[in-house]
């Protein structure tokens, strides 16, 4: 129970969870007092199919646990039980290795103590070293449902049923029975290996579909974006002449709204990309209305070969990124550099921003305050555009400073040369 509430830890909790968790343990323990009742009534014991069956029971149990005390679906709570009972069964074999040649005319206490010890280290290790490190997801783990069930089938009957059977037909052979559970052990670690693979990678392929729907909606919004952009541009080149000759039917707001567009279209850099452009102008007017200060030198034209819904949505959550992060600065800290140092057939666009505070980084990407399920999602679709174009996204900080490094290989200069 200890290792199965262990792994979904990491699930956010019901209401009156510890209060729930205590509940469940002494139900459990009522449970384990019936088993032995069952058993000793019906004179089975152990080896006998009666007698390893209230193991899978148990293992059932901890599935219901899960549900009640986690708020999760079926499948969250089966992959909980299987990886909390491979846990535990690693544990256990490796102190069975141990015990039965080396421990044998050791007293019980002290064999007690030495077995508790050592389970904990194997435990905690297995625990640290994979299951923490693993990218299920915190909530509703969603894997392929029928191989999740026999996945769990398989691994829970071979652990308890074959195994046993098998330690019984050794008749007590040593060095069968060292064989046998070193195999039970490298089950179990397997059992744990292979859960955590399935959900991570349908985890991934979940992270994936977000991310192409993103993708998907910035299509949309680039197209909307390209437009008002053309015929804001249109409208701006003709009423630039006519304010020139004092010649405007438009007055306050909207007067100083126009001539605040002029004002960025005319000093706004060409890039030689149209989506580079674009994001370029929406942020600016954004940076001054919010008094940030934005400064861009890149040649977008290096950038052509990335799809131009792609381009806005790349440039456009980095910079959004950045945004967030010099908005509550101080005047002389809210600036943003987009600065291209590559050279000998790269391209390394750099955003620099300055921020304040601590940054936590989860799988190389900055954590987000929201819901750490959905963390970083903007972050996650700038790495895929970049890795999908043969790219490197770098994540990092220095000192006070904040850089998004984009690294691509310069295949428009390659193709012109």
């Amino acid at each position: 129970m200890l290792c199965v509430m262990l792994v979904a830890c990491r699930m956010p909790p019901r209401r009156l969870l510890w209060l729930r968790v205590a509940a469940g343990a002494v139900v459990f323990f009522g449970v384990m007092i019936l088993a032995q009742v069952i058993l000793h009534t019906i004179g089975a014991g152990g080896f006998s199919a009666p007698s390893l069956t209230r193991y899978v029971v148990y293992y059932l149990f901890t599935v219901a646990l899960v549900w009640v005390c986690f708020n999760c679906n079926f499948w969250a709570a089966l992959f909980c039980a299987t990886v909390g009972y491979c846990l535990e069964h690693f544990g256990e074999r490796l102190f069975e290795l141990i015990n039965r040649p080396l421990l044998g005319d050791m007293g019980n206490g002290l064999k007690y103590l030495i077995r508790t010890a050592i389970f904990a280290a194997a435990v905690s290790a297995v625990y640290f070293s994979l299951i923490r490190r693993s990218r299920y997801l915190r909530c509703n783990i969603m894997v392929d449902n029928k191989l999740q069930t026999v996945t769990s089938v398989l691994v829970v009957a071979i652990l308890v049923y074959v195994n046993s059977f098998a330690i019984a037909g050794s008749f007590g052979n040593v060095s069968v029975i060292f064989y046998i559970n070193i195999m039970s052990l490298t089950l179990s670690f397997m059992g744990i290996v292979l859960e955590c693979g399935i959900a991570a990678n349908k985890n991934s392929e979940q992270e994936l579909a977000v991310i192409e729907r993103i993708l998907q909606e910035e299509r949309e919004r680039y197209k909307a974006e390209k437009e008002n952009f053309d015929l804001l541009s249109m409208r701006c080149h003709d009423l630039r002449h006519r304010l020139a000759d004092g010649e405007t039917e438009l007055s306050g707001t909207a007067l100083s709204e126009l001539k605040e567009n002029i004002a960025v279209l005319d000093a706004g850099v060409d890039t030689g990309n149209d989506a580079l452009n674009i994001v370029l102008y929406k942020k600016t007017m954004q940076c001054m209305r919010e008094n940030i200060g934005l400064s861009c030198l890149v040649n977008g034209k290096k950038l052509n070969f990335i799809p131009k819904h792609e381009l806005y949505s790349l440039f456009g959550n980095a910079l959004d990124n950045a945004i967030a992060a010099v908005r509550e600065l101080p005047p002389e800290k809210r600036v943003i550099s987009v600065t291209d140092t590559g050279k000998d057939g790269f391209v390394n666009i750099q955003i620099e921003n300055y921020f304040s505070g601590d940054v936590h980084f989860v799988d190389s990407l900055p954590q987000t305050c929201g819901d750490p399920r959905f963390h970083g999602f903007g972050v996650k679709s700038m790495r895929y555009i970049v890795e999908k174009y043969g790219g490197m996204l770098r994540v990092y900080t220095r000192g006070d400073v904040f850089i998004a490094e984009m690294l691509f290989p310069d295949i428009e200069g390659q193709s012109s040369s």
